[in-house]
C-alpha cells in the first residue's frame, strides 16, 4: 500500500469510529422508526432533502442496527440526529457523487448502497435487524420508482 492508500483507510477508520459512537446509544427498534417517518415526510415535502438526505439517513438505520450497544438506551433528539447527519457531511463519496449526479441515478445508488454496506456488514448484523432493513429498502425503492414518474413543471 502507497501513502495515499493509508491515508484513505485511516479517513474511513476515523469516521466509521465517529459513526459508531453517534449511533450505539439508540435502540435500533426506535431509531429505525424515527427515521422512517423523516424519510417518508422527505418523499411527501421534497424540499426537506438537503436537511435529510436520504441516502445518509438509510445507511444511518443500518450502521445503528450493527453498532448498536445493548447497555445504552439513548432518546433521539432532532439535535443528536443532525449531529449523526453532519458526521456524514464531513466526507466525501465518489460513489454516491457518481450514481446521484446522472439521470437516472437514484434507484441504482440505492441498489448500490443495498449491496454494498449489507455486504460490509453481514456478519455484524442481527437477522432481525437485516430483515427490517430490507423491508425500509423495498418500500423506498418503491417510492422513488413512483416519484421519478412524476414530471416536475
Amino acid at each position: 500500500m502507497n501513502n495515499e492508500d493509508y491515508k484513505l483507510k485511516h479517513k474511513a477508520d476515523v469516521f466509521r469510529e465517529g459513526l459508531q459512537s453517534l449511533l450505539k446509544k439508540y435502540n435500533p427498534t426506535h431509531y429505525a422508526v424515527i427515521v422512517s417517518n423523516i424519510i417518508n415526510e422527505v418523499f411527501v415535502n421534497r424540499k426537506h432533502m438537503g436537511r435529510y438526505p436520504i441516502h445518509f439517513l438509510m445507511h444511518s438505520i443500518q450502521a445503528n442496527c450493527s453498532y448498536y450497544n445493548s447497555n445504552r438506551n439513548d432518546i433521539l433528539t432532532e439535535i443528536k440526529l443532525q449531529r449523526i447527519l453532519n458526521h456524514y457531511r464531513q466526507y466525501f463519496d465518489p460513489v454516491a457523487e457518481y450514481f446521484l449526479t446522472k439521470d437516472d441515478g437514484v434507484e441504482p445508488f440505492f441498489v448500490n448502497m443495498a449491496r454494498q454496506q449489507l455486504s460490509l456488514q453481514w456478519a455484524t448484523v442481527q437477522i432481525r435487524w437485516e430483515d427490517q432493513y430490507y423491508f425500509l429498502i423495498k418500500v423506498i425503492i418503491r417510492k422513488v420508482k413512483n416519484i421519478s414518474k412524476i414530471r416536475l413543471i
